[in-house]
């Protein structure tokens, strides 16, 4: 069966349409909070020692979670062109349930590993999905806002995520959260989707020729404005300020942890205001606009932050480049699910891979920047990175007309 809604053919959504999908959404934020609030505690249970040999071993649990997300973004690609988008959000919330499950009950290093690798899935097929979803049922004046409360749920699921995690951990183990937050989360998420989401009534196929996959393809790779779209998510996803900012306030400012975890909170908050706030430019001056502006601002702040001469200077600058580089995110999807209008399901799977794909390629280089030179440097790398971004989109990606 087809699965992709014709152009302009769209029903009005259930009441509880963007609601279901952001609950969905946060459910996803539940394990990675817990692999970095507790990660010590995750050795000791698993490999007896809490050294630093047996945390780094820890500690490839997030990479095994992020190779599960960039094969299940490439499988979606596929996938979101053969089956029904509802179901297949259903099947990813389902994998994160389980996943919960499983990390609560799981007896040693391999089989944890094994569920958060089924959590990177699942949270991959229901980021993807609940985006190709907005972008094929609501009308084009009110994807902005829907796009920036799922935004803003993941970076809120975080937050939250880790203040529950906390006190629950220091209660119950830190197992617990898993079984008394994350799970809840995760049912919750799939019954409210379930009656939030409507099944589309798509022309019934018994069969799809292999053409639909390659013109899939075709539509996103061989246009030059979505193409492009992706190089820019991927140039502006090379910018991990926020992968080194709290070592960056440790040890060039000599904070404590205690400290450094309360400038990470506030940046939290102030990227959840700057989502919402970014929702509501794009209404008013488009998706196109808000991304190179705020995009070019944001670049240039992050250059002087790592520069600034003082801590209080430093967190002006620090604090003013996360709102304004938090409107860039739901400016960038909502550009990204509307250029190919036909293959959203493709456009943002391989959106979700570029984006990772661009991650580590800043790791790489923010790492050796620093090694080599030092965090100033490191921030004008992670600045050139977020304005090259938005030259990308100023000079190659068309602002999409209502679809």
């Amino acid at each position: 069966m087809s699965v992709e809604t014709p152009v302009g053919e769209k029903k009005s959504p259930k009441r509880l349409f963007v609601p279901s999908l952001a609950l969905a959404v946060f459910a996803t934020g539940t394990a990675g909070a817990v692999l970095t609030l507790f990660l010590p505690e995750i050795a000791n249970t698993f490999l007896g020692s809490t050294s630093r040999a047996a945390i780094g071993v820890a500690g490839q649990t997030s990479t095994v979670n992020n190779t599960a997300e960039v094969v299940l973004a490439f499988l979606m690609s596929i996938l979101a062109i053969r089956f029904r988008h509802k179901w297949l959000l259903l099947a990813g919330a389902v994998l994160v349930a389980f996943s919960s499950l499983g990390s609560f009950l799981a007896p040693d290093f391999f089989t944890f590993q094994i569920f958060f690798a089924m959590e990177g899935a699942g949270s991959v097929m229901v980021s993807i999905l609940a985006f190709t979803l907005i972008g094929d049922t609501l009308p084009f004046n009110k994807k902005p806002r829907a796009i920036s409360y799922m935004s803003a749920s993941l970076i809120l699921s975080g937050l939250i995520g880790m203040i529950g995690l906390y006190f629950l951990g220091n209660v119950a183990g830190w197992r617990s959260g898993f079984l008394l937050l994350g799970l809840p989360l995760s049912i919750a998420g799939l019954i409210l989707v379930s009656f939030g989401v409507q099944s589309k009534s798509h022309a019934q196929q018994t069969r799809i020729d292999k053409g639909a996959y390659v013109r899939a393809f075709k539509q996103v790779l061989l246009n030059k404005s979505a193409f492009s779209c992706l190089i820019g998510r991927m140039v502006g996803s090379a910018s991990v300020v926020g992968l080194f900012v709290l070592t960056f306030y440790r040890q060039q400012l000599s904070l404590s942890q205690g400290w450094a975890l309360g400038i990470a909170l506030i940046n939290g908050g102030l990227f959840v205001i700057g989502s919402l706030v970014g929702g509501l430019l794009i209404n008013r001056f488009g998706s196109k606009s808000v991304t190179v502006i705020c995009g070019l601002i944001s670049g240039v702040l992050t250059v002087a932050f790592f520069s600034m001469p003082n801590l209080w200077l430093t967190l002006a600058f620090n604090f003013a480049s996360v709102i304004i580089g938090a409107c860039v995110i739901p400016a960038i999807i909502c550009l990204t699910v509307d250029q190919a209008p036909k293959s959203r399901g493709t456009m943002l799977s391989i959106h979700r891979i570029v984006g990772n794909a661009g991650e580590a390629i800043g790791a790489a280089v923010g790492g050796a920047l620093i090694a080599l030179f030092s965090f100033q440097v490191f921030g004008i790398g992670c600045g050139a990175f977020t304005i090259a971004s938005a030259l990308i989109f100023l000079f190659l990606v068309k602002q999409p007309t209502e679809t």
